[in-house]
């Protein structure tokens, strides 16, 4: 998924916990949450949560006292706040850390404002990927030369170099997201 794609869901998401399963932004994998719940769907749960969430909702009966919790509310994603980075030798993202607040409001009052009612902390994995398209054939800098297979060949012998500080704009981010806890 791009980075396009990405916030395109991530609108969605802002703007209400429905559609399908998406793990990819904060606010997704909260709507995907709520959609498992009230839909019955364990596994979906269970595969949206992490460490001390996966062992406490992460279960049959765990589901069953999150659905009593918020029986009928309608939630939304709130303000999602960045909480926490880790880096990894590049200097690209590693993970990343969400403080996403989930709003409330009773179901089908379209009158009512949404109020804060918990807090939901967010884990989300990053990776990154090179592109393999003509546009970004290579990760490493270096000239063109149209009679070479692939037209580019590398400004230094050093295979070593290639890899050290990638250009970003040929790798593509993908993130994975779960649930840690709610407050």
């Amino acid at each position: 998924m791009n980075r396009r794609t990405a916030l395109l869901a991530c609108l969605v998401a802002a703007t209400g916990l429905t559609g399908c399963n998406d793990t990819t932004t904060p606010q997704g994998i909260v709507g995907t949450a709520y959609n498992a719940l009230k839909n019955d769907k364990v596994k979906t749960l269970k595969r949206a949560l992490m460490g001390d969430a996966l062992a406490r909702y992460g279960n049959t009966a765990g589901m069953v006292d999150l659905q009593r919790r918020f029986a009928g509310r309608e939630l939304r994603a709130g303000e999602t706040a960045l909480v926490a980075v880790e880096k990894d030798g590049r200097g690209w993202d590693k993970s990343r850390s969400y403080a996403v607040d989930v709003m409330s409001r009773a179901a089908g009052r379209t009158d009512d404002e949404f109020a804060r009612e918990t807090r939901a902390d967010v884990y989300c994995s990053v990776r990154f990927e090179r592109r393999h398209d003509r546009d970004f054939p290579h990760d490493f800098p270096g000239h063109y030369h149209p009679g070479r297979p692939g037209g580019w060949y590398p400004l230094t012998a050093d295979v070593s170099v290639r890899n050290e500080n990638p250009n970003p704009r040929w790798y593509d981010e993908y993130t994975r997201c779960w649930i840690r806890s709610l407050d």
